[in-house]
């Protein structure tokens, strides 16, 4: 079967550009911070707190556009290519083919299932990230704590530390992670619950509880507003899309 994703080529990639960026500038500016400490001597101690002001406010400027341009932007246009699909219209030209995975004619219970598919595959995803993100968050906190609990530590680093745990990169970052997996299986499991039990979504009880997941769905991706890992999706794309196929046959779908 034909797979195209112009949405992911065109507006996703771009945004994981950036977040990448962004990552590698709050990093840099961590670094810069601790250099500021240990370096006093002029003009190098001057030229490192200069960078590191730099830094902040490169870091401060590309967030503000993944939040508020990129990130929109890109999940605007998958949800435009989501009800596209499910109903058989063309809200925007750029139409992904092969995307959503199920043969379903009835414009609701297609979207139904595409949502539960998105769902699957994106607490699948952040389930795999999160093992790495609970390990890093372990060891930051050992770092944190021990710069507390030393009472010769010199305070500056007790500082540089609580600012970069506490941060929107770290544990800001891994909390919100952690509630978007959470929010995803939630959505999976009550769409699955609803398709096992009801066979045919033609009331209009049945129609609001599909639009109130799907609501949910692209409510929480906005409000997390966390990339999901590229190399983790072409590695386990094939094994997750042969365990969706498992459960579309356990609906009764082909």
């Amino acid at each position: 079967m034909e797979r195209k994703d112009p949405v992911g080529e065109k507006y996703y990639k771009p945004l994981g550009v950036a977040e990448k960026i962004s990552g590698w500038l709050f990093w840099v500016s961590a670094t810069l911070s601790i250099l500021t400490i240990l370096v006093d001597a002029k003009p190098w101690g001057e030229i490192l707190t200069v960078t590191f002001v730099v830094m902040v406010i490169a870091n401060f400027v590309a967030g503000f556009l993944i939040r508020l341009w990129l990130a929109p932007r890109a999940e605007e246009q998958r949800r435009l290519d989501l009800l596209s699909n499910s109903y058989a219209v063309n809200l925007t030209h750029e139409n992904a083919i092969g995307y959503f995975n199920n043969s379903e004619k009835n414009p609701i219970r297609r979207l139904a299932l595409s949502v539960m598919e998105s769902s699957f595959f994106t607490s699948k995803i952040l389930g795999e990230m999160l093992r790495l993100e609970r390990a890093k968050i372990a060891l930051y906190f050992v770092f944190w704590i021990s710069c507390i609990s030393i009472r010769t530590a010199d305070l500056s680093w007790v500082v540089v530390a609580t600012q970069a745990l506490f941060s929107e990169e770290i544990i800001a970052k891994y909390l919100r992670m952690e509630w978007y997996a959470r929010r995803c299986e939630a959505v999976y499991t009550k769409l699955h619950r609803l398709i096992t039990t009801t066979r045919v979504l033609n009331n209009s009880r049945c129609h609001a509880q599909v639009l109130e997941n799907f609501s949910e769905y692209e409510a929480t991706k906005a409000r997390a507003s966390i990339g999901l890992s590229e190399r983790i999706f072409n590695n386990r794309n094939s094994s997750l899309s042969d365990e969706w196929n498992v459960i579309r046959r356990s609906l009764g779908l082909e």
